[in-house]
């Protein structure tokens, strides 16, 4: 009976995740669809910048955490949970929004011929099993896709889309 309860508890979180990766780009279209951009046109460099803010956030987040720990009153435990909070939230947000954009581009660049609901669902599966593979998934691809994402997500406040030489012309008669 554990092993049933495991699956189900297994195929609710999945539903979820897959459920997540939906309403994210429907709730803000513009910065997923941004944050894919980004990513599909400067995946290296999306890639590292995601690698040093995950680092220097989740270090830091880290480091509080373990202070946090090793307190020995509750009242300076708890005040140390405002800035523990501050830098991984930011760190959980960007990631979030780059997954999605992550999904949003798997599901284009795989091209399966069905609607875009489905599309994106099998994407977010796809994605969700492939960094659930052990070793490889757990220590490659989750790492990349996530510093993908986090990157592209940063990245994507700063990037301006380059205008095509026609537009610059026009603008300056």
């Amino acid at each position: 009976m554990t092993e049933l309860r495991q699956f189900f508890l297994w195929l609710l979180v999945m539903l979820c995740i897959i459920a997540f990766f939906h309403v994210i780009p429907a709730l803000f279209p513009q910065r997923v669809a941004k944050t894919q951009l980004v990513a599909n046109k400067m995946p290296i460099r999306s890639y590292l910048i995601g690698l040093v803010n995950a680092l220097f956030f989740g270090g830091i987040a880290i480091a509080i955490f373990l202070v946090m720990t090793r307190t020995g009153t509750q009242g300076a435990a708890a005040l140390l949970l405002i800035p523990f909070f501050i830098f991984l939230l930011p760190l959980l947000v960007g990631v979030s929004f780059g997954w999605s954009a992550v999904v949003q581009l798997l599901s284009e660049r795989l091209a399966f011929n069905v609607n875009p609901f489905w599309r994106v669902s099998a994407s977010a599966l796809l994605l969700i099993l492939g960094c659930s593979m052990p070793l490889v998934g757990w220590f490659v691809l989750t790492p990349y896709s996530g510093g993908l994402g986090l990157g592209a997500f940063v990245i994507s406040f700063f990037y301006k889309e380059p205008k095509p030489l026609g537009e610059e012309s026009k603008q300056t008669i």
